[in-house]
């Protein structure tokens, strides 16, 4: 049967937000909105937080989670990458566990408006495809590259894509997705032989913008309480 391992990864270090990810929404720290969300999940057999600060581990457990692991120095600098992490992280679970992991969820703190109901719908989306991995995106139609433009020495302007001078209408541009880093399920043998979290052609899990929030400037924080609230979903 296959297992299913979540891993939460919350570095302590932040620039934008101080202490970004015990930072409190709506009187409650971002991380636990991520905590509870994969609790309530059906799908997870097992759920653990990679972390490089006690105090997120501290936090972490207040909600429930108990299962940390700590980082070595060289995975805790700010240049360190999720792959390297959950790379890291699978095998330390395989070996303490003497357990295969098959499929790996990673689900990132600062997506506090990702709910249960998303992590079940993705893992059944990725069950049902061919692909080694999933993302979860949302619509990029209000910031189509269509309508972008890059800017010169000279202070001007020129489209970001060829033929951008033309005025084209919203509808008849060809839909395209950002990825919103809610969301990323990753089977765990493609993981460890290309160390990669990302195939060339990932499932795509749908989100709406809204939900899509990620936490990286304090804005976000008045923007996510808003939407927590019930403002705007």
């Amino acid at each position: 049967m296959s297992f299913t391992l979540g891993i939460i990864t919350a570095r302590g270090g932040s620039k934008g937000i101080k202490d970004k990810n015990i930072t409190p929404i709506n009187n409650k720290p971002l991380i636990h909105y991520t905590i509870e969300a994969a609790k309530n999940s059906e799908v997870l057999n097992d759920l653990i937080l990679s972390t490089d600060s006690q105090r997120i581990m501290d936090c972490a457990q207040l909600a429930g989670l108990n299962k940390t692991s700590l980082r070595p120095d060289h995975l805790a600098t700010d240049h360190a990458k999720s792959n390297e992490v959950l790379y890291y992280e699978v095998n330390k679970y395989q070996e303490e566990n003497d357990r295969v992991v098959d499929v790996i969820i990673l689900l990132q703190p600062t997506s506090p408006l990702r709910t249960s109901t998303d992590i079940d719908n993705a893992y059944k989306l990725y069950q049902a495809s061919s692909s080694k991995t999933l993302i979860s995106c949302y619509n990029a139609e209000s910031v189509h590259p269509q309508i972008m433009y890059k800017k010169n020495t000279n202070n001007q302007l020129t489209p970001f894509l060829e033929g951008g001078r033309n005025i084209i209408r919203r509808q008849d541009t060809e839909p395209l997705y950002i990825r919103n880093g809610a969301i990323y399920i990753i089977d765990a043998q493609y993981l460890l032989e290309t160390k990669q979290t990302v195939c060339d052609s990932p499932t795509l899990y749908e989100m709406p913008k809204q939900t899509s929030l990620n936490i990286d400037v304090p804005e976000d924080l008045n923007l996510a309480s808003f939407y927590l609230n019930g403002g705007g979903v």
